[in-house]
């Protein structure tokens, strides 16, 4: 009985878009579209906020900055190439270093 009362409704709806098929392709983009942002977002979202770090030990990671008591600020300061050559020679505590420029490293 239900099953008849849904394929009812399912040709009723079938003859009425047929009529109209102008509002049928406009809510089938409509859907598409909102569907495809909303997927776009959500993977933003879950690689950038919701999935971990791709460490063994994220708690282990640590950022250097470099510290221009003539400018009196930390931010938008960059190694040069050789500070960080320098650096990374002298250093026995890591294991591995990456790298992130913003910018371009000066040589």
């Amino acid at each position: 009985m239900c099953f008849d009362l849904f394929w009812r409704d399912i040709r009723y709806a079938i003859r009425n878009f047929s009529k109209n098929p102008v509002f049928v392709a406009t809510a089938v983009i409509t859907l598409a579209l909102g569907i495809g942002a909303n997927t776009a977002v959500f993977t933003v979202v879950r690689a950038v906020l919701l999935k971990p770090l791709e460490f063994q030990d994220p708690d282990a990671l640590v950022f250097l900055s470099v510290d221009n008591p003539k400018r009196n600020s930390r931010l938008n300061e960059h190694f040069s190439r050789a500070e960080f050559e320098l650096m990374m020679a002298g250093a026995k505590s890591f294991t591995d270093v990456g790298v992130g420029v913003t910018g371009s490293m000066s040589p």
